[in-house]
């Protein structure tokens, strides 16, 4: 498993949201760059960044930001936030971004999505973020009353090949993973990253016990509950899922 820690731009800053709220917004640090640095430094695969102005309107602000991020970094990026459309999703993957990340597009343009899975299929990564078991999309700002579990068995089907699954009701709150759900997806025979709630090395123990593709770790190392290198040297100790 995979451990890629959280980059969350909004207005070109490292911020965190609790449950996706943009008014709870916490600053911590005004330059991505750096921080990404850091965590190559030590030894992230991958970083995780999340356009949050992006998400939320589609603002093209942080572009060049994510731009300097793929170009200056020697490990790769996966960016999601405000892809609803293949030219943005081409935009990002011919500067160098490794796997874009999807979530509204498949309910607002359902044949761009079956498009882009056609041409970039293993490049892109398709976000189902839930509250209370249905997925929210348009930046966590919209609610649908389709059953997250029955989306993702649905996007599998058409050729879905990486689920990034995150709890909003744990995201940003340090409350714990959902390991139940993700051992549920995991029987659809995808790729699944786990995101929300990590608040110790205990549940990177756990999850790591599953055969996931990887974890997202946000606020966990921004509040400085364990860093990104011991979050990989607790891996190493943990016995491979069967």
């Amino acid at each position: 498993m995979n451990i890629y820690p959280a980059i969350d731009i909004l207005g070109g800053k490292a911020v965190r949201l609790r449950q996706g709220d943009y008014e709870s917004k916490q600053i911590y640090d005004t330059d991505p760059l750096r921080l990404a640095s850091q965590f190559e430094q030590e030894g992230a695969p991958m970083i995780h960044v999340v356009d949050l102005d992006g998400a939320k309107d589609e603002s093209l602000a942080n572009d060049a930001l994510i731009r300097k991020l793929a170009n200056r970094l020697n490990v790769p990026i996966q960016v999601g936030g405000g892809i609803r459309s293949i030219e943005r999703a081409q935009t990002l993957l011919n500067n160098n971004v490794s796997r874009i990340i999807v979530g509204s597009m498949p309910f607002k343009d359902p044949e761009a999505f079956r498009d882009l899975l056609k041409h970039y299929g293993p490049k892109v990564a398709l976000a189902i973020d839930a509250h209370h078991g249905m997925v929210k999309t348009g930046g966590w700002l919209e609610t649908t009353e389709v059953d997250a579990y029955t989306f993702a068995r649905q996007m599998v089907q058409k050729g879905v090949s990486t689920i990034i699954y995150t709890d909003i009701a744990k995201d940003g709150m340090l409350s714990g993973i959902d390991s139940a759900m993700y051992e549920k997806l995991l029987r659809l025979d995808v790729q699944v990253v786990a995101s929300g709630g990590v608040k110790d090395l205990d549940d990177i123990k756990r999850l790591g016990q599953l055969p996931l593709e990887g974890v997202i770790v946000g606020k966990a190392i921004y509040e400085k509950k364990f860093t990104v290198r011991e979050a990989i040297t607790c891996l190493q100790n943990v016995s491979s899922p069967v």
